[in-house]
This record gives structure tokens, C-alpha cells and sequence, in this order.
């Protein structure tokens, strides 16, 4: 997936493209990563951007969003630390999780092979 860039113009995005809808994934797997972007999130004309796919059978979940300025790590809570144990547990060498964050955004790409 392409990485678009958040700007002013830009408040929120959501894309989805399921061509599998009988594919299941988990359930709540993917909340704590949501749920972070509405708890860390600055949505003072800024918002977020999120893409769901799942192409060749592969889920693709893109999620980036500004921080507040004065938010704590989102990294430092209990949630993201278990969906990766999830991951782990659930589909061992069969996902992959990119986080990247920086001083003023949070970046998750995570790719989960469904077949």
C-alpha cells in the first residue's frame, strides 16, 4: 500500500477494498489500534487516515495519524502489546507489523496472510 501524506487539507480518510468478504481475521483484533488514533489522536483539522484491503487473501491494514501534541508514547499502553502477542499466537509467521511513530505522527501497517 502507498503511504499518503496527512496535510491540512486532509482530515479523514477511509478506504476499503474487500474482494474476500467470507475471510475472517480474528475478532477485536484491530480495535486497540483504532482506538488509539480517537484516544492519541489531534483531530483539530488534521484527522487520520485508514485503509483496509485484502488482496490475494491478504488482510492489509494502513492506519496513520497526527498525535497531540501533549499525548503520551502510544506505544507505552497495555493494547498494542497485545495484539502483538495476538499476532504471535494466532498467525505465527504468517503476519507482518510495521509501527513507526515520530514526534508528531503514528504509523501501523500490518499485513495478515488469510489462505
Amino acid at each position: 500500500m502507498t503511504s499518503p501524506e496527512i496535510t491540512a487539507e486532509l482530515s479523514t480518510m477511509i478506504e476499503k477494498k474487500i474482494n474476500f468478504p467470507d475471510l475472517n481475521i480474528s475478532p477485536m483484533l484491530l480495535v486497540p489500534f483504532v482506538e488509539n488514533t480517537f484516544k492519541h489522536g489531534d483531530f483539530s483539522g488534521k484527522g487520520f487516515i485508514m485503509k483496509i484491503s485484502d488482496e490475494n487473501k491478504t488482510l492489509n491494514f494502513y492506519l496513520q495519524k497526527i498525535k497531540k501534541q501533549r499525548s503520551k508514547d502510544s506505544l507505552s499502553g497495555i493494547g498494542i502489546g497485545n495484539v502483538k502477542k495476538r499476532l504471535e499466537i494466532l498467525y505465527p509467521g504468517k503476519h507482518e507489523l510495521n509501527i513507526t511513530e515520530t514526534g508528531t505522527d503514528f504509523t501501523v501497517d500490518l499485513k495478515i496472510d488469510l489462505n
